[in-house]
């Protein structure tokens, strides 16, 4: 299941009390080919184009991201192994494997780790950009920080469960696999029949990169940087708008 988080009046009100630490900056650091060490685990760069940035992050037991939003980008937060507790400035909802949230511009949210082996989860941000960060809260103490700089990234790829899908050509299928699941990227030229295309997946979890599905009515399914259950999605007759790219995760143990 994804759900929609959807920007409240509490989000409205602690962002504007944080305005003065709002960037106006574009991050133009290249984090291809980067292991990114925080204080609650690690993160890194798996693929980015003009549209997304997508991010793998491991979490440790019982540590936790910052209370923070993006102001101007949406976030599609994807659990692909363990189970996190997602929280906003209105609750939490616990998310396990296969499940996710859609979180919209300007929400204040946070991820934990509550499993044992920690979590890994999957951010597809849109548009890319690092510096678009305002953290409320902290159990590390950076409060009205930004992004980690140098001292924090690391090139020893050894120590983690990286990969990554920098410099591939998705006019052809581009799959890796880690632990208990297997993520593919694609692009369809323009397709005149995207359900057929779509219906042979193997994938739980399908998230767009570039382009867009709507309805035979012109009402939008999926816009770029948003996911969905596969099987939900094709209860639908989707009819793609211009070229598309997509992201596939397949979990090895569902049926």
């Amino acid at each position: 299941m994804i759900q929609k988080i959807y920007r409240s009046k509490f989000d409205i009100e602690n962002l504007s009390r944080l305005r003065t630490c709002i960037s106006s900056d574009i991050d133009t650091f290249n984090y291809k080919g980067i292991v990114v060490n925080k204080p609650w685990g690690y993160e890194y760069l798996i693929f980015e184009n003009a549209y997304v940035a997508i991010w793998v992050l491991f979490l440790k037991y019982n540590h936790g991201t910052s209370m923070h939003c993006h102001p101007t980008k949406k976030t599609s937060l994807l659990v692909l192994s363990g189970k996190v507790n997602c929280s906003t400035l209105d609750g939490w909802i616990e998310r396990k494997e296969g499940e996710g949230l859609l979180i919209d511009e300007a929400v204040f949210h946070s991820s934990k780790a509550i499993s044992k082996s920690g979590a890994l989860i999957m951010e597809v941000e849109s548009p890319p950009n690092k510096k678009d960060l305002v953290r409320l809260k902290d159990g590390y103490g950076r409060e009205k920080q930004g992004y980690e700089g140098m001292d924090k990234m690391s090139q020893e790829f050894e120590k983690y469960d990286y990969f990554d899908f920098h410099n591939e050509d998705f006019k052809k299928r581009c799959t890796k696999e880690l632990k208990k699941f297997s993520i593919s990227i694609f692009s369809h030229m323009n397709p005149e029949d995207i359900n057929t295309l779509l219906a042979e997946e193997k994938g739980h979890i399908i998230c767009i990169l570039q382009g867009k599905l709507h309805d035979a009515n012109g009402n939008v399914l999926l816009s770029t940087g948003e996911s969905e259950v596969l099987e939900n999605l094709l209860k639908t007759k989707a009819v793609a708008f211009g070229d598309i790219t997509c992201l596939t995760i397949e979990y090895k143990n569902k049926k």
